[in-house]
């Protein structure tokens, strides 16, 4: 995804206030938490193209009714941000059956009983992938993907590009099967791809991917 399409995803637009870049397109995931509402609601008001699961448009315009309760024992519910989808939002069908502690996928598209369903195993990272590979951009760079987890208190900043990204505790169980889990998905997207005649790069600086060529981040520009 390089040039006119740069792709970015989550909470990227942490680092904004550090570069002059914005990207094309934005893939969310995750569900909406208090301490990534604004976070959406950042990303929303670029007006590049946001792509989310169904669950997070209910999230949005203040249908979905949360099961979890917050520690403070009140059921926490997001602000509405608006009443009519806008053109620029974009939802994508999402699976919930493979995870770092479920089963993995028998194979990376096509496994889901649905060809527009897609899996979030390997992270929101790998359903940004696959948007990439079935719109035939080739080839494709990838940058700031990687599989070091380590095991890390809260906000701490091994893991993520900021240190309050995912206010999360990993153990080291939890660590080794995200990385198991990344490594798969990313082989698989290797070989999905090679088989539809598109190349994937790793351009990132460091880090432990191996699965595709690495490339010069440097050249790329």
């Amino acid at each position: 995804m390089i040039g006119e399409d740069s792709w970015g995803m989550g909470r990227i637009n942490k680092i904004y206030d550090q570069t002059d870049w914005r990207p094309t397109r934005v893939f969310w995931s995750d569900n909406i938490w208090r301490v990534t509402e604004m976070d959406v609601k950042e990303h929303l008001s670029y007006g590049y193209d946001f792509y989310c699961r169904w669950r997070v448009i209910e999230e949005l315009t203040g249908n979905f009714i949360p099961r979890k309760k917050g520690s403070d024992g009140a059921t926490w519910e997001t602000t509405p941000i608006f009443d009519k989808i806008p053109a620029h939002v974009h939802i994508y069908k999402f699976c919930h059956d493979h995870g770092p502690l479920l089963p993995y996928p028998t194979s990376w598209r096509g496994g889901h009983g649905e060809e527009d369903i897609y899996c979030k195993f390997g992270g929101t990272f790998q359903v940004a992938l696959m948007h990439g590979v079935e719109e035939g951009f080739n080839p494709i760079y990838v940058v700031g993907a990687d599989i070091g987890f380590t095991p890390g208190g809260l906000l701490e900043t091994r893991n993520h590009f900021a240190p309050d990204y995912q206010v999360k505790e990993y153990d080291q169980r939890n660590a080794d099967s995200k990385n198991r889990s990344y490594a798969f998905a990313h082989s698989m997207a290797r070989t999905y791809a090679e088989e539809r005649g598109i190349t994937i790069y790793n351009a990132g600086i460091g880090g432990q991917l191996e699965a595709y060529e690495r490339v010069n981040f440097v050249d790329l520009f």
